[in-house]
Order: C-alpha cells, then sequence, then structure tokens
C-alpha cells in the first residue's frame, strides 16, 4: 500500500461514526473531551477527525 493510499485509524473511526449516524456535533465532542484528558495531541487527531468527517 502506498503513502497516499495509506488510511489512518482516525479516518476509519470517524467514518464509522458518521455511518451510525453520529452528528458533527457529537464528533466535535467527544474531541472536547479527548482534548482535556490528552491535551494537544488529542487537539490535532480533532482536527484530523473534523476533515475526515467533511469527505
Amino acid at each position: 500500500m502506498g503513502v497516499k493510499n495509506k488510511k489512518y485509524c482516525i479516518d476509519i473511526h470517524t467514518k464509522a461514526a458518521k455511518k451510525a449516524k453520529a452528528m458533527r456535533e457529537e464528533v466535535a465532542e467527544s474531541i472536547t473531551v479527548a482534548t482535556a484528558l490528552k491535551a494537544w495531541s488529542a487537539l490535532s487527531h480533532g482536527v484530523n477527525a473534523l476533515v475526515a468527517y467533511d469527505e
């Protein structure tokens, strides 16, 4: 698998949440909770999750 085709786990989990009818606001709330628990790494991953959601 080439680098350009590599899927991050965040893409897979975010798309699964969307498929399960999670609203974007719910995904954003989970990012907020994760940020409080994991600080900056969760925030950077959270941005990736919202980008994946919008794809």
